[in-house]
C-alpha cells in the first residue's frame, strides 16, 4: 500500500512526505523514542529500528521535529532581552518579592506573614552591576596580545651573543 504524499505549505520539490513519514516525525515529537514512533506511523515490527534511523536523517523530518523543540525551548529559557527587562525594572524599584516576616505577639508566640516588598539599594545595586557586565562596561581582565601572539618576557642581549657586559 502507497502513503499519499502530502506537501506541507510553502515546500517544494521533493521535500513533500508522506502520511507515514509525518506521523512518525509528529509521534517522535511527542514521545522521543524512535522505534516507538515508527511502529505507531505504520512500519512494520521488523524495519521500524532500521527505518526511524532512516528518518530522523531526512532534513524535512529534522525541520518538523526541531521546529516545535525550538519553540519550546525559547518559551522555557529567558532571553537576553527578557533579563535586562527584568533587571531593569528592579533597578527601578518597579518589581516586588515576596518575603515572610516574624512577628512577635507575646508571650513567646509568634506569627508569621508575607508582604510584598520592593527592591532595597543593594538590591537595586546589584541589578545596575549584572546589567553593566551584560554591555561589557566592566574589564574583568585585560587583552595583552599583540597581533595575537601572547607578549612575554623582553630579553635584551648584546649584538655579539656573549651576554650582558659588566662595567
Amino acid at each position: 500500500m502507497a502513503d499519499k504524499v502530502t506537501k506541507p505549505k510553502g515546500v517544494k520539490g521533493p521535500h513533500r512526505l508522506t502520511e507515514r513519514q509525518r506521523a512518525f516525525a509528529e509521534m517522535y515529537v511527542a514521545t522521543g523514542n524512535a522505534r516507538r514512533s515508527a511502529l505507531a506511523a505504520g512500519y512494520s515490527e521488523g524495519v521500524a529500528t532500521n527505518r526511524a534511523s532512516q528518518l530522523l536523517k531526512k532534513p524535512r523530518i529534522r525541520e518538523l521535529i526541531d521546529a516545535p523543540r525550538e519553540r519550546a525551548k525559547e518559551e522555557t529559557i529567558a532571553s537576553i532581552e527578557e533579563m535586562q527587562k527584568y533587571l531593569t525594572t528592579v533597578l527601578r524599584g518597579k518589581s516586588e518579592a515576596e518575603v515572610v516576616v516574624v512577628e512577635g505577639q507575646g508571650m513567646g508566640v509568634s506569627q508569621a506573614r508575607r508582604l510584598l516588598k520592593s527592591p532595597d539599594e543593594k538590591e537595586k545595586m546589584k541589578a545596575v552591576e549584572l546589567l553593566a557586565r551584560m554591555f561589557g562596561a566592566f574589564l574583568d581582565r585585560a587583552d595583552v596580545t599583540t597581533g595575537g601572539a601572547p607578549v612575554g618576557p623582553v630579553i635584551y642581549l648584546p649584538e655579539n651573543g656573549k651576554g650582558a657586559q659588566k662595567k
